[in-house]
């Protein structure tokens, strides 16, 4: 399968730059994943290695070949959009085969049975778009794609318009027809769950640039960018001074300062920190833990509760502002609104970054 490569890619859109010297590798047969807000320049990335868009800079290669003259459909890529955008009067039949009118090996109708194998839709193959739900729309346009076997594998948000339960379902069935067939595949989406449940490696974006690319789990434990540690999972953020920095190298615990209440964090790398300069410290919802005495303490009030099932999230009001907690639904039940309540968490727990902008 297809290695996707961009090399300084800038695109730009009158005066506005959508993507800014963007480098990044797709590896082959990997599920790399677009993360980040709307109007990050996720899609356009797309676009520019799919062809619909041409770089103004730099380039996209594939096996470390140029493609900048390549037409989009002599890219071997295949393409699901936000929508199926199927064709209305093609049966599902007729969709599926409609990419394989310029195959020269195999036969369609074998193909196309395959097709309907692989998306489960066997016996559907006459009906119409409007005749399926939208689930299976979409179904029907990852086989559209997938139909002329290419190399490559692009989607556009694909599951943005379903409910959140077919939604994980289709993810999970992605995902296995991915590994299934050593696809190499690029996707698309605002979607933390989507990204961190499907990946092989997540590319978190933001205004245009590539914040951090790495594993799941590097993405969501070790953020390299006060960006990438508040849009990826759901933090607390709090603005700080240092008091001071008790060692070097990494790993270290410095002593901060906000709003009256000292905490120790734990530093990331090994550049100086300074007493009174200004940093901002994360802590992820669920490292929160109430009525217990860890080392960093906020007495607060709570405001807010909101029932998940096995957990909750407990909404709080202290001098640093409004945080949370999520705890276990058991112990939430214990609490009332307007209670005073201590909020407490561990050193390790905090990831801390200069007010500037990246870590160290």
């Amino acid at each position: 399968m297809v290695e996707v490569s961009l090399t300084d890619v800038t695109k730009r859109f009158d005066t506005t730059i959508a993507v800014e010297s963007v480098s990044l590798t797709a590896p082959s047969d990997q599920f790399l994943t677009l993360l980040g807000p709307s109007g990050c320049g996720k899609t356009t990335l797309l676009r520019l290695i799919a062809g619909f868009e041409h770089p103004d800079e730099g380039d996209v290669l594939f096996d470390g070949k140029s493609v900048r003259a390549v037409p989009p459909e002599r890219r071997g890529v295949g393409m699901v959009f936000q929508r199926s955008a199927l064709f209305p009067h093609m049966n599902v039949r007729q969709n599926i085969s409609y990419g394989l009118r310029y195959r020269r090996t195999g036969t369609p109708s074998q193909r196309v049975s395959e097709m309907l194998d692989l998306i489960g839709l066997r016996g559907l193959e006459k009906r119409r778009p409007d005749q399926l739900s939208v689930g299976q729309q979409q179904r029907v346009a990852l086989a559209r794609a997938l139909a002329p076997q290419p190399g490559l594998l692009l989607l556009d948000e694909p599951l943005s318009a379903l409910d959140a339960k077919l939604r994980d379902s289709l993810r999970f069935e992605i995902r296995q027809i991915q590994q299934t067939l050593s696809l190499t595949t690029i996707y698309v989406t605002h979607d933390q769950i989507e990204a961190l449940a499907a990946s092989d490696r997540i590319a978190v974006m933001s205004m245009g640039h590539v914040e951090q690319v790495g594993a799941p789990t590097d993405i969501y434990v070790r953020p390299e960018t006060p960006f990438t540690a508040s849009f990826v999972g759901h933090t607390n953020r709090f603005e700080a001074v240092v008091s001071s920095d008790h060692a070097d190298g990494p790993n270290r615990e410095v002593s901060v300062e906000s709003h009256g209440h000292g905490f120790v964090a734990q530093a990331q790398g090994d550049g100086p920190l300074h007493c009174g300069e200004a940093v901002v410290l994360f802590v992820k919802i669920e490292a929160v833990v109430l009525d217990d005495t860890r080392a960093n303490q906020i007495p607060a009030t709570l405001i807010g509760m909101e029932y998940q099932g096995e957990t909750t999230v407990v909404l709080l009001r202290s001098a640093l502002g409004i945080h949370s907690a999520r705890v276990p639904s058991e112990q939430a039940s214990s609490f009332c609104l307007g209670e005073k309540i201590l909020a407490s968490f561990a050193p390790k727990d905090t990831l801390l970054f200069r007010q500037s902008g990246p870590a160290w």
